[in-house]
């Protein structure tokens, strides 16, 4: 009897073992990818390394080098990005008159902010007869061209994450109607309730556009900060003169979508807007400005500031500072940097690493 209890207690040993060897066998595998591993623990570090270091941001080559210190002898190649900034190389298109190319390469000198400097190259005149929006410009400033019709030149262009400012007085009502670019692009309508600007003086920024919550508060910051050609800097309460169309042809244009913080300008006594901007319009990029312009084109030193400061805005904040082509499973790490030298700004540093060959 004791023999057999004995079998019968070896016989569910075995069956024990084979349900276990069953259900282990069963078990789904998962390949770890130590590579993948190692770049995400290395990553964030990296970042950090360097600012303790105090490497300046804005450096290409500077930045370059001490990556090909910390990476000499392997196989991993990075591309490195600034968010939120201001362009260092920002090319502008002009559908304008020869004249008014002039004006504008006037307008647009170079200047240096936190350490940064920023030029505007390959200022190019398109023919107003023949506007188009080529995607090699960052930003196209457009003179005295109506472009209520062109919906797909402009669609086109502001897909790719570029900008429109436009310099222009518009006095009548069905250029921004319903279904026109101003209307789709610029996001502006008619205001008929609006008695519109009772003369050309007393323009400043709208109380919203001195917000620091308002996500446009970049345009009021850049005029405070960007130096004229002199290195005179406005303050932020300054007041603009000779723009505004007024008489019996009034600029009576508001938002089309009640966001009040799209206004950047306005007649301060009549709070009629003098200029309006608009961004994230087709498929989540571009941005587009409108500015009323002076008659007679009497540029003044402020309001070509002003101009600069829209142009540096509608380029965008996102440049590359250290490119390449990552070919497979990239891992991307960020660090936000403040800087304060001469403005306010805080940065997204955007890291971007991977292996130039599997293996």
């Amino acid at each position: 009897m004791k023999g057999f209890m004995h079998i019968m207690e070896i016989l569910i040993i075995v069956l024990v073992m084979f349900f276990v060897i069953m259900q282990l066998m069963g078990v789904p595998r998962y390949a770890i990818d130590w590579s993948q591993i190692e770049l995400i623990t290395h990553g964030n570090d990296v970042l950090f390394l360097l600012d303790k270091k105090g490497v300046n941001w804005f450096n290409g080559t500077e930045i370059d080098n001490e990556l090909k210190k910390i990476f000499d002898e392997t196989n991993i190649i990075y591309d490195l990005k600034i968010r939120d900034g201001i362009k260092p190389n920002i090319t502008v298109g002009c559908i304008c008159k020869e004249y008014q190319e002039s004006i504008l390469k006037g307008m647009l000198n170079p200047f240096t902010i936190n350490g940064q400097e920023t030029n505007f190259v390959y200022i190019e005149r398109i023919d107003p007869s023949k506007p188009s929006f080529p995607v090699r410009f960052d930003v196209i400033v457009i003179f005295d061209a109506n472009i209520a019709t062109l919906d797909s030149e402009v669609s086109n262009y502001l897909m790719h994450d570029r900008g429109v400012v436009q310099i222009r007085d518009i006095t009548n009502p069905l250029e921004v109607s319903k279904g026109t670019t101003y209307d789709k692009y610029f996001g502006m309508m008619w205001n008929n309730s609006h008695t519109g600007a009772d003369n050309v003086n007393n323009i400043t920024f709208t109380y919203q556009a001195r917000d620091p919550t308002n996500r446009y508060y970049n345009l009021y910051k850049y005029f405070s900060h960007i130096p004229n050609s002199t290195g005179h800097r406005y303050p932020g309460g300054h007041f603009f003169v000779n723009f505004l169309k007024t008489g019996t042809d009034p600029e009576k244009l508001t938002v089309n979508d009640n966001v009040i913080g799209r206004i950047i300008l306005e007649q301060k006594n009549t709070e009629t807007p003098a200029a309006i901007v608009n961004d994230r319009i087709v498929n989540g990029a571009g941005r587009t400005a409108w500015i009323s312009a002076p008659p007679g084109d009497e540029y003044t030193d402020d309001y070509s500031v002003m101009v600069r400061a829209f142009v540096v805005w509608a380029a965008g904040g996102t440049y590359s500072i250290i490119t390449n082509h990552i070919p497979t499973n990239p891992a991307v790490f960020s660090m936000y940097k403040t800087i304060n030298n001469d403005m306010f700004q805080i940065i997204e540093i955007v890291l971007t690493m991977g292996y130039l060959y599997e293996g």
